[in-house]
């Protein structure tokens, strides 16, 4: 008899029991004399329990903490229990009861009579079903206006579906106080007629991880103004936002498929929308009854399917922009709206035009729009030779028609000195007029480009024969003439350098070793070696400069001064060491002695 038992609970759970817990007690787990016990999460409680006969005498109850029992099997040699609930069954030599239903508890009368011969329960446990579920691990919350649907981590995040007056969603009674939706990240699916008639909702975040946007979703949200429709959704289903009056931007996230029947119907807030070259079916009347719309954009080639009726009774100036080379395409799908079907305009064009263009738009100076900077929606850039002469404007082209910016006579970029350097710059330019005080008219920037110069490097020494600590000199040039005012660095830190008054011409003289040697041009117009004064720490050195070397270099604005924390690679071969010297004069001269040797003021050994 026992092995029949164990057949029978064998093959009850192996059927249909994927989601749930099963938990099976025989009587070997019967205690000897008690009136309750525990196994496995499920307690059975009874006036009296024999294990030694496995019998259990009611009236009693079996609980669990695990979720809600669905279905109760008791199989003994003789069973009487019974009470709501409970069908008998039985068979050859044996009989039973089941109870099916949903609960955590249930209660039995009579008696479970295992006589010595075996007894067998079988419990079927389904997690417990949250009071605020609305979905498969979801749950919904509603504080102050803001329903919020949170995913559990643990389903597949598909809310329920709901019918608008037979049953409609948990929320129901309070829809009319909803103002704002947010639906957590994990939710896969909304429901159909989810937020249907919640007219006082103004915004919803749905997250990048739902699919699909179900049947009526949205239905009649007449104070809903906008609606983000993200990325990972494939499908907006029938009349999912129909009825949203005041709904006046939509954007359609670039891997939606299919737009259903009626989708956006009665929509009359919409005055534009551009459909993504992923959708491949628009659903008839997708768009009818959106009485201000005025322009629709489709990116897509084609259509599997073109809806009829999709855009009746929308505005009579209508047009539908489709791609250039797709025109008769919908025209043929869509013949009843032929003559509003249109090539999308081309996007307007800028260009530099200026004296060095006589004036005139050349394709030679057409802006490319500038992908890099993410600080403006929209900026344009050309790459350009300019000199201090140069004057400019720049035009948008669109169409037929040119719009010069600045506007106005005069008002040219290079007008008033804005060029003050020859050299090689990048013109931006924002349309949109958004620059701040460093943009020409707010709207027009010019920046050189930072080109290869000659760095100089060397080591001081102070006029007074103290030892430095490592104080160096920076500085760079170009062919002709200094390019930037010379720096020193000490201790860590930056200091520019000032020189005396008549000390205002600068180049080099070759030396040995392919060094070079700093000189000015004195008040008496003769060049000699370069002395260096400085106040405020200094105030009262005077330094002369070691041997420098000239290092070719790219430098872009302001790296210098990260030279402080950072020596560029390559630079310490040529930097003088701590050393101690003193100084002489000799003749006239002042020479430097160290290590038992001369050397000129900038570092020259005597020869």
């Amino acid at each position: 008899m026992r092995k029949l038992f164990t057949f029978l609970c064998a093959a009850l759970m192996s059927v249909g029991m994927f989601a749930a817990t099963v938990v099976t007690i025989t009587d070997s787990d019967f205690p000897a004399s008690e009136s309750s016990f525990t196994k496995d999460g499920v307690t059975v409680s009874a006036y009296a329990i024999d294990g030694m006969q496995g019998n259990i005498s009611g009236p009693g109850s079996f609980s669990t903490t695990l979720g809600n029992f669905t279905k109760i099997e008791v199989f003994a040699p003789a069973v009487s229990i019974g009470g709501d609930g409970w069908v008998s069954v039985g068979g050859d030599g044996w009989s039973g009861s089941t109870w099916i239903g949903n609960a955590a508890s249930v209660s039995f009368s009579g008696n479970i009579e295992g006589m010595g011969l075996g007894a067998t329960l079988v419990f079927t446990i389904e997690p417990a079903v949250p009071e605020n579920s609305c979905g498969d691990g979801l749950t919904w919350e509603l504080n102050a206006g803001v329903l919020t649907i949170s995913y559990d981590g643990v389903g597949t995040g598909a809310m329920d579906d709901y019918l608008y007056f037979e049953d409609p969603a948990p929320w129901d009674s309070s829809k009319e106080s909803i103002t704002s939706v947010i639906i957590s990240n994990g939710v896969t699916r909304i429901g159909y007629y989810a937020f249907a008639g919640c007219t006082s909702l103004t915004t919803v975040t749905i997250p990048n991880s739902v699919t699909c946007i179900g049947y009526s979703a949205f239905y009649n949200c007449s104070s809903l103004t906008s609606v983000t429709i993200p990325n990972s959704v494939t499908s907006i289903e029938i009349g999912a936002f129909s009825g949203c009056s005041s709904l006046t931007s939509v954007t359609i996230g670039n891997s939606v498929t299919s737009i259903g029947n009626g989708a956006f119907q009665s929509c009359s807030g919409i005055t534009s929308i551009t459909i993504p070259s992923s959708v491949t079916s628009i659903g008839e009347r997708a768009f009818a009854k959106c009485s201000n719309l005025e322009t629709v954009t489709i990116l897509a080639d084609s259509l599997e399917s073109y809806g009829t009726y999709a855009f009746d009774y929308t505005a009579a100036a209508l047009k539908i922009y489709v791609p250039a080379g797709s025109v008769d395409t919908y025209k043929a799908g869509w013949s009843a709206y032929a003559d509003k079907i249109f090539a999308i305009p081309a996007a307007p064009k800028y260009y530099i035009v200026g004296n060095m263009t006589d004036w005139a738009v050349s394709a030679d100076y057409e802006m490319t729009p500038n992908n890099v900077r993410v600080d403006t929606d929209e900026e344009y850039k050309y790459d350009i030779t300019l000199t201090t002469a140069s004057q400019f404007k720049v035009v948008k082209v669109d169409g037929e028609t040119q719009t010069w910016y600045p506007d106005g006579m005069g008002n040219n970029y290079g007008e008033h000195g804005e060029i003050e350097r020859d050299g090689d710059y990048t013109i931006y330019f924002r349309p949109a007029l958004d620059g701040n005080e460093d943009w020409f008219y707010g709207c027009i920037m010019a920046i050189r480009h930072a080109t290869p110069e000659r760095v100089v490097v060397g080591a001081l020494f102070p006029a007074n024969g103290k030892p430095t600590e490592g104080v160096k000199i920076f500085g760079s040039f170009s062919e002709e003439e200094f390019d930037m005012t010379l720096i020193t660095e000490t201790g860590g830190y930056i200091h520019s350098e000032i020189m005396a008054a008549d000390q205002d011409e600068f180049m080099f003289r070759d030396a040995a070793d392919e060094e070079n040697v700093l000189v000015v041009r004195n008040a008496e117009g003769q060049w000699e070696d370069a002395v260096f004064t400085f106040d405020e720490e200094w105030e009262e050195d005077t330094y002369k400069g070691a041997p420098v070397k000239m290092i070719d270099m790219d430098l872009s604005d302001n790296s210098k001064y990260a030279w402080a924390n950072a020596i560029p690679e390559g630079l310490d071969e040529v930097l003088s060491e701590k050393a101690a010297c003193t100084k002489v004069m000799l003749n006239g001269k002042l020479y430097i002695i160290r290590d038992g040797k001369y050397y000129t003021v900038l570092g020259q050994p005597v020869r």
